[in-house]
């Protein structure tokens, strides 16, 4: 592009451009906020989740991440790299001020748009909107409480402090019982759905026990209790890993009101 052609439209605004890794994090939240949808029928607006999204801090502080990094160069690419690309615009002149409208502003019908292009992601299936809050109780807890219903034998009469003693057996056990259908065979596939199924179980009974359950994109999966705040995946990888003993988890217990909480409910 010509010297006044850049001019025109703005160093400072082609370079801040330049340096939006898009496409990766369009990647991410598309999968984070599609897959446990799909599994529940519905649909979450993906504008929404993608504004969510990046305003998440984690999020944010990535992307500033691989901002920095240099991007390596290859004989085949179609373009200089991000660093080299952003360095020729160094000394020329700032231009006007650009046109600060969204390009989405340019649509209508957002709403129509998504279900067009989902459909066609789903099998030609219509899914119904649902706000991103409602992800969590109407998602989330959803596919967690299939999940207990189906390992209900495993995990009968357990309680939340109990874990400690128990998690090695429910373990080998939900990972022995894993379908066929549930991961990409692997050696390591059971141990992770049988994590998956453990922490699911946790959070569930945290959401009957009338915790809040926070589902933002870009961040953990978070209940919210009245002492305080648990990820339950984090909760039951430190257990799985050892990084929390018998005495720490029980306090941990104490301290959020969890002792005598079942598990599971009886199906």
């Amino acid at each position: 592009m010509a010297a006044s052609r850049l001019s025109t439209v703005g160093t400072e605004w082609r370079t801040s451009a330049l340096s939006r890794p898009q496409r990766p994090a369009t990647a991410a939240v598309t999968a984070s906020s599609r897959s446990p949808n799909r599994s529940a029928k519905s649909r979450s607006s993906q504008r929404r989740s993608f504004s969510r999204f990046l305003a998440s801090s984690r999020i944010a502080a990535a992307v500033d991440e691989h901002i920095k990094e240099p991007e390596p160069a290859d004989p085949y690419d179609t373009h200089p790299p991000l660093h080299e690309r952003v360095a020729a615009l160094t000394g020329l002149p700032p231009g006007a001020a650009p046109d600060e409208s969204r390009a989405v502003e340019l649509l209508k019908d957002l709403d129509a748009l998504e279900q067009e292009m989902l459909a066609l992601m789903a099998a030609g299936t219509t899914l119904p909107a649902i706000g991103w809050d409602d992800v969590g109780p109407r998602v989330y807890a959803t596919t967690w409480r299939r999940a207990a219903e189906r390992h209900a034998a495993a995990l009968a009469g357990l309680t939340v402090d109990a874990l400690p003693d128990e998690a090695p057996r429910l373990i080998a056990r939900l990972g022995a019982e894993m379908p066929a259908d549930a991961a990409h065979p692997s050696a390591e596939a059971p141990a992770h759905y049988a994590r998956w199924v453990l922490s699911g179980t946790l959070a569930l009974a945290l959401v009957e026990a009338s915790w809040r359950l926070r589902a933002v994109p870009g961040e953990p999966l978070v209940l919210e209790g009245a002492l305080g705040a648990l990820d339950p995946f984090q909760a039951v990888e430190e257990l799985v890993l050892g990084k929390i003993d018998q005495v720490g988890w029980r306090r941990r217990c104490e301290t959020f009101g969890l002792r005598g909480i079942a598990l599971a409910r009886p199906v």
